[in-house]
């Protein structure tokens, strides 16, 4: 079987990704639907990507396809990416957690993507990329990071997509390691990094502000001019609205 050029998007994308969606994969690499249940269809029959259906709790709608990098990808991801065969098989072949939560967020973190992919000057590295960037474990791991440049005018974003299932205490370390990360200069080049936090809805912003102000206790001025902190729903990204509110407000403070 030859592999395309658009075979090799398709498969390094599910590596940096982990898991996609069908309509992910359509909206991304394919203009019609029956080209891309073929060539998807002949990639998992190949091996080159795995395919598992994903059962959304009732309610939510139908079941659907996601799929994932296969086992005779291997070796291709390693030589694409000059990376350790061995590293590459790790990733591949690793375990999932049982149950939907997962998949669930790792799906979230995928239509996050696609909608960064929207935006003009944006440039969107997975979780994995971060690790390969940053390679070292006690940096904050974001669920994405994105790079937006636009006439001249460049900002760095940790995108953190939250599904209504993290604790204010387990929010509150994770903005305490992103404060100790920005203050380590050995560890990072970053002068003023920013967080957007995607939540399902306005109660929930709320709530996880609670981590923050529990946060700003334990910091000083300069700290919290360092990192500023932006919670939007879902829905106003879906728009292209992400950035609107950053622009408008300039530069926050973790605790505006």
């Amino acid at each position: 079987m030859k592999i395309t050029k658009r075979d090799k998007e398709i498969i390094l994308t599910l590596y940096k990704q982990r898991f996609l969606k069908t309509k992910h994969l359509k909206e991304l690499f394919f203009i019609c639907d029956n080209s891309a249940w073929r060539r998807l269809r002949e990639l998992t029959e190949e091996d080159y990507l795995k395919r598992l259906r994903f059962a959304r709790p009732m309610g939510d709608g139908t079941d659907e396809f996601i799929y994932s990098a296969g086992k005779e990808a291997i070796p291709l991801i390693a030589g694409w990416t000059d990376d350790n065969i061995k590293n590459v098989k790790k990733i591949v072949l690793k375990k999932q957690p049982e149950g939907l939560s997962f998949y669930a967020h790792t799906l979230a973190i995928a239509d996050t993507m696609i909608m960064f992919s929207k935006i003009k000057g944006a440039k969107w590295q997975s979780e994995l990329e971060w690790r390969n960037l940053i390679g070292n474990s006690s940096t904050p791991v974001p669920d994405g990071f994105v790079k937006f440049e636009d006439d001249g005018f460049v900002e760095n974003y940790c995108i953190e997509v939250d599904l209504g299932t993290m604790r204010t205490a387990a929010f509150q370390r994770k903005l305490d390691r992103y404060v100790n990360y920005i203050n380590d200069k050995n560890k990072n080049d970053f002068e003023y990094l920013e967080i957007i936090v995607f939540v399902k809805d306005e109660d929930r912003i709320k709530f996880l502000k609670k981590a923050t102000r529990k946060t700003k206790r334990k910091t000083n001025e300069e700290e919290r001019q360092m990192i500023g902190v932006h919670f939007t729903t879902f829905n106003r990204g879906i728009k292209g609205k992400v950035f609107e509110s950053i622009y408008s407000n300039g530069k926050s403070s973790i605790f505006d």
